[in-house]
């Protein structure tokens, strides 16, 4: 577990050097936002991540999980300015749970090997328990100031559904299997006679038959477990894929061809979701996306207010 766990780490950070993991993105008043800060906060998304983009579309992804994670560390920090002015006791209890999940994304739940994973990279737990510190911290003023109870009328609430019911509809899930053939990976010498023997094998194929197939054939992490990739929402795929799957009939196999990157056959075994939910069904739900707008622009006052007081530099 504890070489997973710091494999997972140096593939995160793109075997990044100590150096360039401190390296400064942006300062908050003079308080720096290395490389390191930003992963520690997207450890988890990026491994997800890995699992459905390759390439210059895994590249990008990351690029956009990590600009909205210094994002939201510049916002916090500007918070934690404002808790250092005046100061309050924090459970211990609630520090211990912060650095629980770091644990968890970066060292199996295990204190030891997060300690190690840390330690590579020039960090000690202390360090990484003042920043769950500064988290914990500012989470309690976001919801003293931003996130006090907001009152809608039950006409907002219909008014608002019968706007906007397509944010009401049921998101489609769809269960997938996978063959992935790389682009200059093991097939790249006989790349398009494995590609052309995958497309004929795969026409009217069983699931069975596709998850034997992936195990012998593709390149995915998932191959070892018949290509199952399991459900995965609408809106964690990329457009080529939804676009391909979301015609496809249960049961039919696609091919989706992404120049220099790979080959991909999926198999839908299943879907569901889709389907528009009634007002009485989501009623508590609507109101309930209200008043979170509310406190949101409650918040991005806020952080205005912080702003215009702050020196935020961009490295």
């Amino acid at each position: 577990m504890k070489v997973l766990c710091l494999l997972l780490l140096n593939i995160l950070i793109c075997s990044c050097t100590v150096a360039e993991t401190n390296a400064i993105l942006a300062s908050v008043n003079g308080q720096p936002i290395t490389v390191l800060d930003v992963v520690l906060e997207t450890g988890r998304r990026e491994a997800r991540a890995a699992r459905f983009f390759s390439g210059d579309a895994l590249e990008q992804e990351v690029k956009r999980l990590r600009t909205k994670a210094l994002e939201s560390i510049i916002t916090r920090k500007l918070i934690y300015a404002e808790y250092k002015k005046q100061p309050f006791e924090i459970p211990k209890q609630y520090i211990e749970n912060a650095m629980d999940a770091l644990s968890n994304t970066f060292g199996g739940g295990d204190r030891e090997a997060l300690r190690v994973a840390a330690q590579r990279y020039g960090m000690t737990l202390d360090q990484l328990r003042e920043k769950a510190h500064e988290k914990v911290a500012v989470e309690i003023l976001v919801n003293e100031y931003c996130r006090r109870p907001c009152f809608v009328t039950p006409k907002q609430v219909f008014e608002y559904y019968k706007n906007h019911k397509e944010l009401f509809v049921e998101p489609r899930e769809f269960e997938l299997f996978l063959i992935q053939i790389k682009y200059g990976g093991r097939y790249k010498d006989r790349f398009e006679e494995i590609v052309n023997e995958c497309t004929e094998k795969i026409d009217g194929i069983s699931l069975e038959d596709f998850r034997a197939m992936a195990m012998v054939y593709s390149e995915d992490r998932t191959a070892e477990n018949g290509g199952c990739i399991d459900w995965v929402k609408q809106d964690d795929m990329r457009t080529e894929f939804y676009n391909a799957l979301n015609v496809l009939d249960v049961g039919k196999t696609v091919k989706i061809d992404i120049s220099n990157e790979a080959v991909y056959f999926f198999y839908l075994n299943d879907v569901r979701g889709g389907v528009q939910r009634p007002f009485k069904v989501v009623c508590q739900e609507v109101k309930n996306r209200l008043m979170r707008e509310q406190r949101q622009k409650k918040f991005d006052a806020y952080i205005d207010k912080l702003k215009r007081s702050a020196v935020i530099r961009m490295y």
